[in-house]
Parts: structure tokens; C-alpha cells; sequence
């Protein structure tokens, strides 16, 4: 995992996902995959540089 903690490893991962096939990539993932995802954003929602990342999915 490139020595990053799993929460950050997960963060970069999908920041390098094209914005285009994001929603794509999301709707692929197995619905046990999703809710570890959803517990990995509400920690990132609470981190202020990460809040920037979310506001730019949504352009």
C-alpha cells in the first residue's frame, strides 16, 4: 500500500480514477465494498484538505 494507511491509500486511488469513469468505477464495487467506502468518506468529510476532493467530484 505504498506505506500509506488504508484510508489514504483508498483516497488516492480513486483520485486517480478519471472523473468521467468515476461513477462507473463506484457502481461496480460490491455493495460490502461500497459501505466500507461510505465509512472511509465520512472520515475524509471530517478532514478539512479532504473536503476540497469531494467538492470537486460533484463539478
Amino acid at each position: 500500500m505504498l506505506g500509506l494507511s488504508p484510508s489514504h491509500y483508498v483516497l488516492r486511488t480513486l483520485s486517480n480514477v478519471k472523473t468521467n469513469d468515476l461513477e462507473q468505477t463506484l457502481l461496480a464495487l460490491p455493495f460490502a465494498d461500497a459501505l466500507k467506502l461510505l465509512s472511509y468518506l465520512k472520515d475524509w468529510a471530517s478532514n478539512h484538505d479532504k473536503v476540497i476532493l469531494f467538492a470537486l467530484w460533484n463539478i
